[in-house]
């Protein structure tokens, strides 16, 4: 699952669901918001290969945004507002099926 979600607003933006997500997800979702909501300053990611790829990076820094990770694995502090949006849904095990959480 990814989740984009506003750090600023605490707002959860989009949710794309699937078996494996890639870059081209990444940028397909991020294309879409840019569309709907603008430009952002900054995004924060964290270290997934989806993220940090040349692709992924590439696309985001083509329109202007600068790109932020969470530099330490496994410190979930550092995005504490996205590991608990994660978490909650997470807990809340709504999905019996990938068709069912789409």
């Amino acid at each position: 699952m990814l989740n984009v979600v506003d750090g600023f607003a605490r707002e959860p933006l989009a949710i794309r669901v699937g078996r494996r997500l890639k870059s081209a997800d990444v940028v397909d979702v991020l294309s879409d918001l840019f569309n709907l909501r603008g430009v952002p300053r900054q995004i924060r990611s964290e270290n997934g290969t989806e993220f940090i790829d040349g692709a992924g990076l590439g696309a985001i820094a083509a329109v202007g945004a600068r790109t932020t990770d969470i530099h330490r694995t496994g410190q979930p502090l550092e995005n504490g507002f996205c590991a608990g949006f994660n978490a909650r849904l997470g807990d809340a095990e709504l999905f019996n099926s990938l068709l069912a959480a789409r």
